[in-house]
């Protein structure tokens, strides 16, 4: 992630299908543990004593309801990701289009030696 001026940053994705087809983006930073508190949804944390950060990129220009998706809402005065009833009371901010965490290293000792990475 690069900071730019003001409350702006940049990041870069994979050229992956689904997020090249987003109009309208933006990424939410997150991490396990409020991931599950705004969504219910729980995804494992690679650190056992706290939760691990994720992106969650979010598509705007979707605001139609879709029973298989998750949608950013407003409640509250708070943000939550929610699957929504058909005709939803409240409005839709948009999609979530992906949850992106940083690759997981199976085993702290392959960093250590060198020549492990090289074969």
């Amino acid at each position: 992630m690069v900071h730019y001026e003001g409350n702006q940053a940049w990041i870069a994705l994979p050229g992956w299908k689904v997020v090249q087809d987003i109009e309208d983006g933006i990424i939410v930073l997150a991490d396990t543990d409020s991931l599950f508190t705004y969504s219910g949804q729980k995804i494992p944390s690679s650190f056992p004593d706290r939760g691990e950060e994720i992106l969650l990129l979010i598509d705007r220009a979707q605001r139609q309801w879709d029973r298989d998706g998750y949608f950013l809402v407003a409640e509250a005065d708070s943000l939550y990701l929610r699957q929504v009833p058909p005709e939803p009371k409240v409005k839709l901010w948009g999609r979530l289009m992906l949850v992106l965490r940083q690759p997981r290293v199976l085993e702290d000792t392959i960093g250590k030696d060198p020549w492990i990475l090289e074969e």
